[in-house]
């Protein structure tokens, strides 16, 4: 209650006049209890509740961590265009409506094109080697007694790699051509026409063959491609290749990988070839090309040797520029000259032990001309005609430069009781 004084030191009554409040009984203190009460209680509840929690994480996280593993094995959808394109419309939703994971899913998706701009520029730089291959095939005369078609033989993949004026060279496998009276060639627009054998060669089952230029139509001719042969001696470890052909029961397949390994070898008879180990996934059968970034040949797909590891299914590679002497005989359709020894160079490490420097005489062949002039599996030859020979490469050279019918003197030696002793021979070159 309170009151003012009109005038001062009147004392009347009648002078004052109150102010009227409703006056209301003072809560403040109840209320500082309850919220006190309240806090209190909060508090014990939330420690209650954190001990809880502490206690039954672990089991319900495992249990939590199972659910969506089974999840995750359920949802695996079946792909096609359509559901893709949805996908990605819901992904970067969710990228939208979830900014704290941005960043991660930004990577990865930077990661997929990176992929996929890569695998891109593959398949553009084997665009134009693709135009080079052709299927062939051999046909004989006889007929299947089922349906009384012609009966065919060794379908192979095979490769566009030289022209003249008049005719296309066709590098492919052996097994297409032999045994075969008439010769397919199956362009990549499925125009079919009769191509020519010009050589083959059973030792490393490569063979050549011509196509006329005026046999294939106009609209198949504009449209193929000549493969260049590319340097395969500057290939290392780590070297990046490009797998076309046949490498893994797909014609129109396109493989990525690198060189593993340049180090083995490919024994031939009378000669030997560096071999290129990939990492891309072939099988027995592979056959085609490998092409470096620049889209040349650098590598011929072979099959695993008798007695090699079919490990094997990665695709391996005979190197090209070991053997452009042996296309260019191919090519002419020339004798390829043979002695008929598998060998190998004596190395230093070898040499180290007392063995002579040379070429170790691994094996043999029956009836052939090194057999019917005494050479023996163990032997060292050292030279031919006076021409020392010390890698496979340079008497391998040697020898496709002879004639056939020609006459060798050979010098080796042979392994006696204490020391190896020298022996000469006389071989004569036979043609195959």
């Amino acid at each position: 209650m309170q009151w003012k004084k009109k005038k001062e030191g009147n004392e009347n009554p009648e002078n004052y006049y109150f102010i009227k409040e409703t006056i209301k009984k003072n809560g403040k203190k109840e209320r500082i209890l309850k919220t006190g009460y309240l806090l209190g209680a909060g508090i014990l509840f939330g420690l209650a509740a954190a001990a809880a929690f502490t206690l039954a994480a672990p089991q319900f996280l495992q249990i939590n961590e199972e659910n969506a593993e089974k999840t995750q094995k359920v949802q695996i959808p079946v792909d096609s265009p359509q559901e893709q394109e949805e996908t990605e419309e819901n992904a970067q939703v969710q990228e939208q409506e979830k900014p704290e994971a941005a960043s991660s899913a930004q990577t990865e998706k930077n990661a997929l094109e990176q992929y996929e701009s890569a695998y891109q520029e593959i398949l553009t730089i084997a665009e134009k080697p693709q135009k080079a291959l052709v299927t062939v095939y051999g046909e004989s005369e006889d007929e299947n007694l089922l349906d009384k078609t012609r009966l065919t033989y060794g379908l192979a993949s095979g490769i566009i790699y030289m022209e003249n004026e008049n005719e296309y060279y066709i590098l492919t496998e052996t097994k297409a051509v032999e045994n075969a009276e008439t010769l397919w060639v199956t362009f990549q627009d499925g125009k079919t026409v009769k191509g020519n054998p010009r050589k083959s060669d059973p030792r490393t089952g490569l063979a050549v063959m011509t196509v006329e230029k005026e046999k294939i139509p106009q609209d198949t001719r504009a449209g193929l491609y000549v493969a260049s042969l590319g340097n395969s001696y500057s290939l290392f470890r780590g070297k990046g290749v490009i797998a076309l052909g046949n490498p893994s029961a797909y014609s129109d397949l396109v493989s990525y990988g690198v060189i593993t390994s340049v180090a083995n070898e490919y024994q031939s008879i009378d000669a030997r070839y560096n071999l290129l180990m990939t990492d891309i996934l072939g099988e027995e059968q592979s056959s085609g090309v490998l092409l470096n970034n620049q889209g040349e040949i650098i590598g011929l797909i072979v099959q695993p040797q008798e007695g090699q590891n079919a490990s094997s299914s990665m695709v391996k590679a005979l190197a090209v520029s070991q053997l452009k002497p042996l296309l260019e005989i191919l090519s002419n359709g020339e004798t390829i000259m043979y002695l008929g020894i598998k060998g190998e160079e004596v190395d230093e490490s070898s040499q180290s032990r007392g063995i002579p420097q040379g070429i170790y005489v691994d094996s043999v062949e029956r009836d052939s001309p090194a057999m019917k002039a005494g050479v023996q599996s163990g032997d060292i030859i050292c030279s031919l005609n006076g021409e020392p020979v010390a890698t496979m490469q340079e008497y391998s050279t040697y020898l496709q430069k002879c004639k056939e019918g020609q006459k060798i003197k050979v010098v080796l030696k042979r392994r006696g009781t204490e020391n190896y002793e020298k022996m000469e021979y006389t071989m004569i070159v036979e043609g195959i």
